[in-house]
């Protein structure tokens, strides 16, 4: 039925909205990663040899850096910043990113008083609980290039460039490309646990020059997760985190993942650090205040 309730209509379900009336302002809600058919041909999988290390906790313990298994009985994240996680067996007691149903929180995007919109949950968060995936259209960096100059986001200063910082991230193991010596224009300023940049390599089975010449960027403007709506600060009660699942260990297309780093009451609006680059961008548009701290969606 399609009968007004208290003067709101509710939608009719059977009705087809034209892409013509939707336009550039659509966003499409998905729960993995799309991955685009120019990034998965140039996917390396890895050998069933190195994939049997998630299988049992002593060797998940020795991938993971020898120093504790990423998740406790809780499956909250016992320890971060992490190089990377490397999860167990989907849907066992080291899944929870690879999990079928992996958000298990009540999240709500809503609408801020001065940033936009946001996020928040109706429950209390504790430190170390996963809160949401990042997913989005998963592009090589020369589509992502090629993409960008065509909306005229590959002019530094723009502000289609700017909106390239709050939606676009390179997925590779910035540990591993410190190990070979390789361009790094991303942030790696923290202190980071877990395996060292060596072992990620060699886990994955790569050559140097399949790290060195091939990159994959997600993108989370038009399609994407709950995550796409959080917004940015210098105080951040989330953190975002590079994740391996156990089907790849392909180190140049993690996935991303956001957890608590702090206890959270219900109803905060929750909050990352976009990165440093983003911030100086917030400094030199006059965004940033002492007050505010915050960028926004």
């Amino acid at each position: 039925s399609n009968a007004t309730q208290n003067g709101f209509a509710p939608w009719d379900e059977s009705k087809t909205v034209p892409k013509e009336a939707i336009g550039d302002l659509a966003f499409y809600y998905v729960s993995e990663p799309k991955v685009a058919p120019c990034a998965a041909k140039l996917l390396v999988a890895t050998s069933a040899e190195n994939l049997q290390a998630v299988e049992s906790n002593q060797k998940l313990l020795r991938l993971n850096g020898g120093s504790r298994l990423p998740y406790n009985e809780r499956k909250q994240l016992q320890q971060w910043p992490a190089t990377v996680v490397y999860e167990g067996p989907r849907e066992g007691p080291q899944s929870v990113l690879g999990r079928d149903v992996n958000i298990t929180l009540r999240l709500e995007v809503y609408r801020t008083d001065q940033r936009g919109w946001g996020v928040r949950c109706w429950d209390a968060i504790s430190a170390g609980t996963f809160v949401a995936p990042f997913t989005g259209e998963i592009f090589t960096t020369d589509t992502a290039d090629e993409r960008n100059k065509e909306t005229g986001a590959d002019k530094e200063g723009s502000e289609a460039w700017y909106e390239t910082l709050e939606y676009q991230f390179d997925l590779e193991v910035k540990a591993v490309e410190d190990f070979l010596g390789l361009e790094n224009k991303s942030d790696n300023s923290r202190e980071e646990f877990g395996p060292t940049g060596e072992m990620i390599f060699e886990q994955s089975g790569l050559s140097r020059e399949e790290v060195a010449n091939v990159g994959f960027v997600l993108d989370g403007k038009r399609y994407g997760s709950v995550a796409r709506f959080i917004n940015h600060s210098d105080s951040p009660n989330l953190h975002i985190q590079s994740v391996l699942l156990p089907d790849s260990h392909d180190c140049r297309m993690c996935r991303l993942a956001l957890y608590a780093v702090e206890h959270i009451p219900p109803m905060t609006e929750l909050t990352y650090f976009y990165s440093e680059h983003y911030m100086a961008q917030l400094v030199e548009r006059g965004i940033f205040t002492g007050i505010k701290k915050r960028g926004s969606r």
